[in-house]
């Protein structure tokens, strides 16, 4: 299932990102032809600024995640 992305400022509810993690459960395959594990993260920024950038820097700094991908 690939959903479309949302619409600016509207966020994806805890269901759709839930659909997304499990579509990509199994990794995904780049254009160069290699398959990579992709690990799904979530947590909840509240729609606060402050708590977004407290969650921001804990994916960095404690999860070491290569890619945030963030809504607006």
């Amino acid at each position: 299932v690939v959903m479309p992305p949302p619409e600016v400022g509207k966020p994806i509810s805890p269901a759709e990102a839930e659909m997304l993690a499990e579509q990509y459960a199994d990794g995904i395959t780049g254009p160069d032809g290699v398959h990579h594990e992709l690990e799904v993260i979530m947590y909840d920024t509240e729609s606060n600024p402050d708590t977004a950038a407290s969650v921001a820097s804990r994916l960095i700094t404690e999860d070491e995640v290569d890619v945030l991908v963030c809504g607006t």
